[in-house]
């Protein structure tokens, strides 16, 4: 279900944004490329601010009056697919808490808002998760279990702030086809000897929202020693992660008596907005700062390409993990501490192209990292 905001809210909006953007540009340097498209267009060169402007102007006008998602009065949904189920022995994966939480707070914190040529993502408030990033789970759960301090997530979670989570339209994988299901997704089904049209289902996509206790924030990062806090802007301020549909094919055969298998997903890029009358960039300043915050995950924060309005993808897992690149493109490829129905450990591999997020699972069928990157190799196209 869609909505647009009501015309008082987005005048707001709009006025908000667009102050905090003309503010900020009269103390920027010019950047080459307004120069270059105003000598095109037969604009004198000191002009070329305001023709900076009037673009920006336009491009905020149309994203803030786009659709939003309502996340209000949508129940969870079940999904009912006829899957062949896995034959393997899986740990217990991580709760749900996890998943969701950690993955809106480290969405919400890995901004950064220069301005010049990035100056539409800075002042929106809009970023797109780009590049995959390996976040284990053992330092998560540590970290979580250190500025708790022994209470249930759920205690914690609600005493700094609440999460609501809704989901999309339910996709009946019963009565859909692949190509209509290629239509509500936008993705294109991937087809080869391994992956066909008869091994699909789709799952619906999902908005996290996550309203942060910014007084029950700051005490807390200041009892654990933190000297930079949130700033006080960003209190109930809605941070929405949305996840788009999944489109996932499976494969499985018998060789010689053997059962094998493999799966692959796809969905396009989870996006993140904020507020925009957030400074996000005081916020992202507080994490770094943070002294209990995991190195891995200070480091992919500051190295990843953020500051285009890029945000590091997430890859949570407790196996072994190392980010290798193909033709090109960074892909993560982990060693799960299950083994498959050969008795070999699962390897899966997750990489960004495109605009979309795959995530390959080699199963029993590409039973080492050797052929699942022959496997990743041939899926990613140059």
């Amino acid at each position: 279900m869609t909505s647009k905001p009501n015309g008082v809210d987005e005048n707001k909006q709009l006025e908000a944004a667009w102050n905090k953007l003309a503010s900020r540009l009269e103390k920027e340097e010019m950047s080459p490329k307004w120069s270059s498209w105003s000598m095109e267009r037969g604009i004198e060169p000191k002009a070329a601010h305001s023709f900076e402007e009037d673009a920006l102007y336009g491009v905020l006008n149309n994203e803030i009056r786009g659709e939003r998602i309502d996340m209000t009065n949508h129940q969870n949904q079940e999904q009912k697919t006829s899957v062949v189920k896995k034959k393997h022995t899986m740990k217990k994966p991580v709760k749900k808490w996890l998943s969701i939480a950690t993955a809106a707070a480290v969405a919400g914190v890995m901004i950064a808002t220069p301005l010049g040529d990035k100056a539409l993502a800075a002042i929106l408030n809009q970023f797109r998760m780009d590049e995959v990033t390996v976040v284990n789970e053992g330092d998560v759960m540590q970290f979580f279990n250190t500025v708790s301090e022994g209470s249930s997530s759920s205690d914690f979670i609600n005493k700094h702030g609440s999460f609501t989570n809704a989901y999309g339209t339910e996709l009946n994988n019963e009565k859909l086809s692949l190509k209509e299901i290629e239509e509500i997704t936008g993705l294109t089904a991937y087809q080869n000897d391994i992956f066909n049209e008869e091994g699909y289902y789709a799952f619906s996509s999902q908005t996290i929202t996550m309203k942060l206790n910014i007084h029950e924030v700051n005490s807390t990062m200041a009892r654990l020693g933190a000297k930079e806090l949130m700033p006080e802007s960003l209190d109930g301020k809605p941070i929405t992660l949305h996840i788009p549909e999944t489109l996932h094919q499976y494969y499985h055969a018998d060789a010689d008596g053997e059962n094998l298998y493999a799966s692959l997903s796809q969905q396009k890029l989870p996006t993140v907005e904020v507020d925009p009358s957030v400074p996000v960039e005081e916020a992202v300043q507080a994490v770094l700062d943070f002294p209990l915050l995991p190195d891995k995950l200070k480091t992919a924060i500051k190295s990843d390409n953020i500051l285009s309005g890029k945000l590091p993808m997430p890859v949570f897992t407790d196996g072994d993990a190392e980010k290798v690149e193909v033709k090109e493109v960074p892909v993560v490829i982990v060693e799960q501490d299950y083994v498959s129905s050969t008795g070999k450990p699962v390897y899966t591999a997750a990489w960004t192209q495109d605009g979309v997020l795959f995530n390959l699972s080699g199963d029993s069928l590409f039973d080492s990292k050797e052929k699942l990157l022959a496997e990743v190799e041939e899926m990613i196209t140059e």
